[in-house]
């Protein structure tokens, strides 16, 4: 059975508004490290729903680590995520290649640093880098 062009359509139009959201979340975490979900949301002016996936992703990828907790506007614990950044020094601009279940290897482009950073199983856990 063939699929309808308006369906393409629709699925392309929704890949490429979530790369953008992808791109729009990792900035606002760059510039606000430390930040919950909704902070992000309040900050972007985009959906929660919207935003959880994408901090997902991105963390999926090892684009950001979990960094602790922080408290919401409701009182509840939430996680805090902040780019992944180079250990010697600090810049962001890092590549990330999964290595196993709970680790990734990065190398940095700024300073040629190459590192291993465990960020856990569980989107729970929080990262802990090695050289």
């Amino acid at each position: 059975m063939p699929v309808a062009d308006t369906s393409l359509e629709a699925y392309y139009d929704i890949k490429r508004i979530a790369r953008e959201q992808c791109r729009k979340v990792r900035a606002f975490i760059e510039a606000n490290p430390d930040v919950t979900n909704e902070q992000i949301s309040e900050g972007l002016r985009i959906k929660i729903q919207a935003v959880t996936p994408r901090v997902k992703e991105l963390k999926e990828n090892g684009v950001v680590w979990i960094t602790g907790t922080a408290k919401t506007s409701t009182g509840r614990s939430a996680k805090t995520v902040r780019v992944a950044t180079c250990p010697r020094c600090m810049s962001t601009g890092v590549m990330a290649e999964r290595r196993d279940a709970v680790s990734f290897r990065y190398h940095c482009w700024n300073c040629g640093c190459d590192f291993v950073a465990r960020v856990g199983e569980h989107s729970a856990d929080e990262v802990e880098v090695t050289m």
